[in-house]
């Protein structure tokens, strides 16, 4: 599929599944910046079809940071209910507010809303990555960090320390 990413996104957003995956698939093959892309991948990355999730995903394992701009188009991806996806979109947004470190301090609130209510223990961990990434400007998500070093899950536990670790290591 040749085209521009700007043509891509479009197609992103077709009815048509083959046309979606044929798009995302072209954007996990291009070496065009996918700044424009990032958002429509991160909701093409939560449909029901197996082949435009699967290029949605690998696409954005090499996007790279979003725009500061898309942090609050990130943040109501990630404020979806979680009956209304599966939960892999908001584990690519909380993972991309991530890449954005302190630049996403905005989204701390809903990054800690996430990791404290999340039924998905994948987008629990992405949230507590980023609020560590995020830093001393996380501050305000320490309580909710703090529950989380106390679960059940090893790694939750582990990020979650770490995350606190960040918020406080760089602040001082």
């Amino acid at each position: 599929m040749e085209g521009s990413v700007v043509e891509w996104v479009r197609a992103l957003a077709s009815t048509d599944k083959s046309q979606r995956a044929a798009a995302a698939a072209a954007l996990a093959r291009s070496t065009q910046p996918l700044s424009p892309a990032i958002v429509p991948l991160v909701l093409a990355a939560g449909q029901r079809d197996d082949e435009t999730r699967m290029w949605a995903a690998d696409a954005l394992e090499t996007a790279g940071p979003p725009a500061v701009a898309d942090v609050q188009r990130l943040v109501a991806v990630l404020a979806t209910p979680a009956e209304a996806s599966d939960g892999e979109s908001a584990y690519w947004a909380a993972k991309l507010l991530g890449r954005l470190g302190p630049a996403a301090a905005a989204a701390t609130a809903a990054l800690a809303k996430a990791l404290e209510q999340s039924p998905y223990l994948a987008v629990r961990e992405q949230a507590a990555t980023a609020l560590g990434r995020i830093g001393p400007a996380a501050a305000a998500s320490t309580p909710v960090l703090q529950q989380a070093a106390g679960e059940s899950s090893p790694r939750l536990v582990r990020l979650a320390l770490a995350a606190l670790e960040s918020i406080r290591g760089m602040a001082a």
